[in-house]
């Protein structure tokens, strides 16, 4: 039971990282970017009209644009749907994903949940078509079939 608490913290704690990697990311990226073009770009366009001695000054507008353009390259990246291809290939390689398919699992659940609702329901038999569509291909069928024989040896 123990190892089941650790890991879900564990689980937990990689996720909290990853959204908030996400934050600190652009601010390291842009702090890594001002700190490496700074010198470049303040002679370039005269620290931004401030005095030389203002350094601060000048990094925290470099700062602000470097943020600003990749804030800008996100919105441009998702406006264009870059990401769409890749969505589609992760789609097309899970098989239970197109063509009104469930996962078998989906099937058992929705079957059991079927049996809830009243006879008259509309929603039953919608859902109903659902699960006689999927349980007539072969493949879900047979998984079907073979994780309710493992559940049953195993209860």
């Amino acid at each position: 039971m123990q190892t089941n608490r650790f890991k879900k913290f564990i689980m937990k704690a990689l996720w909290r990282a990853q959204q908030s990697q996400m934050v600190i990311s652009i601010i390291f990226w842009s702090l890594t970017l001002t700190g490496i073009f700074y010198d470049k770009v303040a002679k370039k366009f005269n620290n931004f009209g401030l005095p030389q001695s203002n350094v601060f000054g000048g990094m925290a507008i470099m700062f602000s644009f470097v943020v600003i353009m990749i804030l800008l390259f996100g919105y441009l990246f998702d406006r264009f749907q870059f990401w769409k291809e890749q969505f589609v290939v992760q789609i097309e390689r899970n098989p239970y994903a197109s063509k009104g398919r469930m996962h078998p699992n989906q099937v058992i659940y929705w079957s059991a949940v079927v049996d809830l609702l009243p006879d008259d329901s509309e929603k039953k038999k919608d859902l109903q078509a659902i699960i006689d569509y999927n349980l007539s291909i072969p493949e879900v069928e047979e998984e079907v079939d073979r994780i309710i024989r493992i559940a049953k040896r195993n209860s």
